[in-house]
C-alpha cells in the first residue's frame, strides 16, 4: 500500500490490515462509499487504525468483550448497535446522508459531536478535515472500495468544523442549563414523594 498515509505518516502493515478488515465488514453489509470512508476516518481518529488501542480498540467500542475485535466493531459501525449510534453507517447512507464526517461522528456519538455538533477528528490532521478525508478515501480506493457511484462529500460538517468550539459554548451552556433544570425537577419530585408518605 505504497503512498498511503495515516495522519501524514506512511501507513504500517498493521494499520493496512486493520483497514482491510474494517472494509471487509462494509462489503459484507453492503456498505456504500460514504460509509466506507466514514469507518476509516473514524478509525484513524479514534485509534490511528490500531486494533489494540487503549479504551476500546480500533473504533473504541466499549461494548465488546474483546476490544481488539476489529471485525465485530466494524460490523457494529456499519449496522449500528453495541454502542454505535444512528442506526449505523449503512442506515445513515440509506436515509440520504452522504458526508463521511457526519456519518463517522453520528455513529461514534462523541462528546464534541453530541454537545457542540463539532467534528471530533479533523483537528488531528495538520491539513484538517480535508486531509483526513483525502487519506481515508485513498485507503478505501486502495482496498477496492465500493463500486457505488454515490459520491462522498465533506462539506456540511467540515465547513462548520474548524476544530475549535467557538459558538459551541452556547450549546454547552444550554446543556448545563437543561441538566440543572432536570436535576431540580428530580429533587422537587422526590420532596413531594417523601412529603406525601
Amino acid at each position: 500500500m505504497a503512498g498511503l498515509t495515516v495522519k501524514g505518516q506512511a501507513i504500517t502493515s498493521s494499520q493496512s490490515a486493520t483497514a482491510r478488515t474494517l472494509l471487509r465488514q462494509g462489503e459484507i453489509t453492503g456498505a456504500k462509499r460514504p460509509a466506507e470512508i466514514a469507518v476509516i476516518y473514524a478509525a484513524m481518529g479514534e485509534s490511528d487504525l490500531d486494533p489494540n488501542a487503549a479504551g476500546g480498540g480500533v473504533l473504541q467500542g466499549t461494548s465488546f468483550p474483546n476490544p481488539a475485535d476489529v471485525a465485530g466493531e466494524g460490523l457494529a459501525f456499519f449496522d449500528g448497535g453495541q454502542g454505535f449510534q444512528g442506526g449505523g453507517a449503512n442506515h445513515l447512507v440509506e436515509t440520504g446522508e452522504t458526508d463521511p464526517v457526519v456519518i463517522a461522528n453520528t455513529v461514534e456519538a462523541n462528546y464534541a459531536w453530541i454537545t457542540y455538533h463539532q467534528d471530533s477528528y479533523g483537528h488531528q490532521w495538520p491539513g484538517g478535515v480535508t486531509e483526513a478525508i483525502k487519506e481515508a478515501t485513498a485507503i478505501v480506493d486502495a482496498n477496492g472500495g465500493s463500486s457505488s457511484s454515490s459520491s462522498a462529500s465533506s462539506t456540511s460538517a467540515s465547513s462548520s468544523s474548524s476544530g475549535g468550539f467557538g459558538s459551541g459554548a452556547l450549546g454547552f451552556l444550554l446543556y448545563i442549563v437543561f441538566v440543572c433544570a432536570g436535576l431540580w425537577l428530580i429533587v422537587q419530585g422526590t420532596k413531594r414523594t417523601v412529603g406525601a408518605s
